[in-house]
């Protein structure tokens, strides 16, 4: 699909109708993931490889359609709710998540607008050390008073950083790195060639 589509039920009818429709489908679909995982148990992995890998490929498959598919959401999970098709996401996701992925996109496009490859570098590589030096788990004023990004654009910058998420700030900083660089992918490529 190539448009934004939106499925909104208002009427407690049909909001019934969708979750009776949508629980077996789920509950068929865990069905053949366990089966799948118990008969992968049974195998040995060093004699039966092939045999493995065709259970490991038909359990991805399983899990991608049901990542795909409109029945449940494919940011957090949720089976309940509306549903949102994101193109840009080439995915279903409930209206929370929709929201939240309407932020991270516009935080994402105010970092490319704002900020150059080398200074996000620059503040990934001194944030991080300074917290692993630290061991601060918190987002310090005065550390972001150091750098060389201009104090307006930095909140946006460290919310799109937390949102990728970590249980340290250490952590969420290296998760961050590789999401923001390929942000700047392009303008990498442009400068030092596609390797």
């Amino acid at each position: 699909m190539k448009k934004r589509r939106e499925i909104i039920l208002t009427h407690p009818r049909l909001i019934k109708i969708r979750q009776n429709f949508q629980d077996p489908m789920f509950e068929e679909k865990t069905k053949r993931s366990i089966d799948l995982l118990d008969k992968k148990m049974e195998l040995n992995c060093k004699t039966q490889e092939k045999e493995w890998d065709d259970l490991q490929k038909k359990y991805k498959e399983l899990q991608n359609s049901l990542r795909k598919s409109i029945i449940i959401c494919n940011s957090c999970g949720r089976r309940e709710g509306d549903r949102m098709y994101r193109p840009e996401d080439a995915g279903w996701f409930c209206t929370r998540c929709d929201k939240k992925l309407g932020r991270i996109h516009y935080l994402e496009d105010q970092v490319k607008k704002h900020f150059t490859f080398d200074q996000i570098d620059e503040f990934l590589l001194s944030y991080g050390s300074y917290l692993i030096k630290t061991k601060n788990d918190v987002l310090t004023e005065s550390l972001l008073d150091d750098t060389p990004i201009p104090i307006e654009f930095q909140q946006e910058l460290v919310e799109l950083i937390q949102y990728y998420g970590g249980l340290d700030p250490s952590e969420i900083c290296l998760n961050a790195e590789p999401k923001l660089m390929k942000l700047f992918e392009s303008e990498f490529e442009e400068e030092f060639g596609n390797f």
